[in-house]
């Protein structure tokens, strides 16, 4: 009876029963709307688009796209919406001009190699959709982001276009001619993941800033901003630092100046809750490339 005793109390404490109404600090369960009624905020529109297109609503996603094509008529994002829909339809051709429009307009080729996959299936085995995929083959789809900044690690979060083999090459600032020694020398992004992994790079100084670049299949991807980070103060040790905080930002173009704002007050590391950072756009969206180095 000695070992289950133990066991007991913790399945008495986790119940349901025990927990009690405190568990929401007194306020009210949330009820979240799933209606696929209109919405017209710009986060929003899309997820409403794709929804109907998931449920096979095809007609109600090409009125509502077009209704809203006709006040954002150079909204990329809604012309990408349109070519998976026609996609969808069976109107490759027309897909395919939807997605050009997108690209045209400013859609990084990244938001379309990603997907969503399954929606995208139609239009996949096009030629501007493989040349897409082609140009991608040594440049992340989605990232890199950094995270887990710890005083002697750090962590490289990527989305490739395929299942790869990849690493990240590691210098000190100062001293780019002496690239760490990397450990393990690759990972593999694969189908299991959605073609995503995460480096892990241990061993490095604390306090001091590293600058970073992916290599997929051995050759180095190019970007057009220095990667870098600068790992935590050492451990056990007082220190100042800032962080940031935040949470659901989404995507609203009029309110993306906020990155500046929290640039501005330039702190180590920002903590966020989800809605800032949603999978589907990470990376997809052009944003400022401050807003990468802010996700560590």
């Amino acid at each position: 009876m000695k070992h289950i005793a133990p066991l007991l109390i913790c399945v008495v404490l986790l119940s349901s029963d025990a927990v009690g109404d405190d568990a929401l600090g007194g306020a009210k369960e949330p009820k979240p709307d799933i209606s696929l009624k209109r919405n017209w905020q710009s986060k929003r529109v899309h997820q409403l688009a794709l929804r109907y297109i998931l449920l096979g609503r095809l007609d109600d996603a090409d009125s509502f796209l077009n209704d809203y094509l006709k006040d954002h008529p150079d909204d990329a994002e809604t012309h990408y919406m349109l070519g998976v829909l026609l996609g969808q339809q069976g109107q490759i051709e027309q897909g395919v001009a939807q997605l050009e429009k997108a690209v045209e307009l400013g859609l990084p080729t990244g938001r379309i190699v990603a997907g969503p996959r399954e929606v995208m299936q139609p239009l996949a085995d096009t030629k501007f959709v493989r040349q897409l995929k082609l140009q991608l083959a040594t440049t992340p789809v989605h990232g890199p982001m950094v995270g887990e900044v710890t005083d002697t690690s750090a962590s490289i979060w990527v989305r490739l276009s395929d299942a790869s083999n990849f690493n990240v090459k590691v210098t000190q600032a100062g001293l780019k001619a002496n690239p760490l020694a990397n450990r393990p020398a690759t990972v593999t992004a694969g189908t299991g993941d959605d073609f995503t992994s995460v480096f892990q790079i241990d061993g490095l100084q604390p306090d001091t800033t590293y600058h970073y670049t992916v290599v997929i299949e051995g050759v180095e991807s190019q970007t057009s901003i220095d990667n870098h980070f600068r790992t935590m103060p050492e451990a056990g040790k007082p220190s100042k630092f800032s962080l940031a905080f935040g949470g659901g930002a989404g995507y609203v173009p009029e309110n993306e100046r906020m990155w500046d704002t929290i640039e501005s007050f330039d702190p180590r590391l920002m903590l966020t809750l989800a809605g800032s950072f949603p999978r589907r756009s990470c990376g997809g969206r052009r944003r400022p490339p401050r807003r990468s180095r802010l996700c560590q």
